[in-house]
């Protein structure tokens, strides 16, 4: 239990995000080429926690009891579970269709490598209370935990990529390594302390999986990338609509042997112990509350994404963009939509509007630049965390290109 709080709270601390960025992807329209693509992308987000209040968890300053109150309404505000989650990515690829793969003049290739921090969290206003308030308000009341989860992934991977050149659409297969995983899901349970504190009933369903190694490699896996790219023509005025349907990361993991589940299903009373003492890992494991047992694979953190593109050869200086994005943990549907503004043939600006993930709504503002073979993207997802401390996150992303 205590586990599952203090990566809760790493969640919390660390900040989270709703990762890919929104940079409009451009159906390229290039032919035969080399190029190579790096991208990074770091971002925060949250649905109750502030960048006021975030902002001193990670470097430093007093958390005021009027800060954590405000934080603390906040989550009451929410009808649904809170969530965080953090996803740092750092890409670097290479594609050459120029080249025909295995003498097949319909498809080239490309190599790819990445490196992934992906963490999120979603949690009741309970354990918020508990963790930043204390146990002082719950006395004669249940704090409920129920279906708060948290997970943890650091993995890098590298890949070969198939590339169709008639769609450019590219798919790829990666050999992981896994360099730290944990994870813990409380099902259902609570703690009631009665009101002079001095009986304490623990009622529990979960587990947490964690390894107890320091090796750089924590495990072995395979996964895919597609980046399909459609067509749609309109039966009326036979314009064409170029559509991404993306699937990233979607792979599994072997677990090494120093990885075990720790699974608990009790109830559970005393009065031997404090409110603190009774949700320490240790003193759980003395009561021989916990089942241990095995774990032996994991799946990813993957992403799959539904896209219309912006089209740069449009005579339009206005065209419209969107989609929707899911993630396989923690991660409630994601929907943006925006505008892409050609102001020449080399640059382009837009805004977009956003909602779900692990926030709320966001305002984001992007730029594209072209400069001979060369092409940089800058990007925020939210653009009012740059003027005032009440935005729910912070991002950033930049993706530099370079054709040759």
């Amino acid at each position: 239990m205590r586990k599952f709080i203090s990566l809760s709270s790493f969640c919390i601390l660390v900040l989270s995000s709703n990762a890919q960025s929104l940079l409009p992807v451009y159906q390229d329209t290039i032919p035969n080429k080399k190029e190579l693509i790096m991208t990074g992308i770091g971002a925060c987000g949250s649905n109750g926690i502030g960048n006021e209040m975030s902002n001193k968890l990670l470097f430093g300053g007093i958390l005021t009891d009027q800060m954590k109150q405000a934080a603390f309404q906040k989550h009451w505000d929410n009808p649904q579970l809170n969530k965080v989650g953090l996803d740092v990515q750092g890409e670097f690829e290479f594609r050459n269709t120029n080249a025909n793969l295995f003498k097949n003049e319909k498809w080239g290739f490309g190599l790819k490598a990445g490196y992934y921090i992906n963490a999120s969290a979603l949690y009741q206003k309970d354990l918020f209370g508990v963790a930043f308030l204390g146990n002082e308000s719950y006395m004669g009341k249940i704090a409920n935990f129920s279906g708060s989860g948290a997970a943890l992934y650091n993995f890098q991977k590298i890949g070969f990529s198939a590339i169709e050149k008639e769609t450019g659409s590219i798919f790829s297969l990666n050999f992981v390594n896994l360099a730290n995983y944990a994870k813990a899901e409380i099902n259902k349970g609570g703690v009631f302390q009665t009101a002079l504190g001095d009986t304490l009933n623990l009622a529990m369903s979960g587990s947490y999986t964690s390894s107890s190694s320091n090796n750089f490699s924590k495990g072995y896996g395979f996964a895919v990338d597609a980046d399909i790219r459609l067509q749609l023509q309109h039966s009326k005025t036979n314009r064409i609509t170029h559509v991404q349907v993306l699937f990233k990361n979607v792979g599994i993991v072997r677990l090494n042997p120093d990885f075990s589940t720790h699974r608990i299903d009790t109830i559970y009373n005393t009065s031997g112990f404090s409110f603190q003492e009774l949700l320490h890992l240790k003193t759980l494991d003395s009561l021989n509350l916990f089942k241990r047992e095995g774990a032996n694979y994991t799946t990813l953190p993957g992403l799959i994404q539904v896209a219309k593109l912006v089209n740069p050869n449009d005579p339009k200086k206005l065209q419209a963009y969107y989609g929707l994005r899911l993630y396989y943990k923690n991660y409630f549907t994601y929907v943006y939509a925006g505008l892409d503004y050609k102001v020449n043939s080399n640059v382009h600006v837009g805004m977009n509007g956003s909602y779900g993930g692990f926030s709320k709504w966001q305002t984001g503002l992007y730029g594209q630049f072209n400069y001979g073979s060369w092409n940089i993207g800058l990007a925020t997802e939210n653009i009012i965390a740059l003027f005032s401390k009440k935005a729910f996150g912070e991002s950033i992303s930049i993706r530099l290109r370079c054709v040759f």
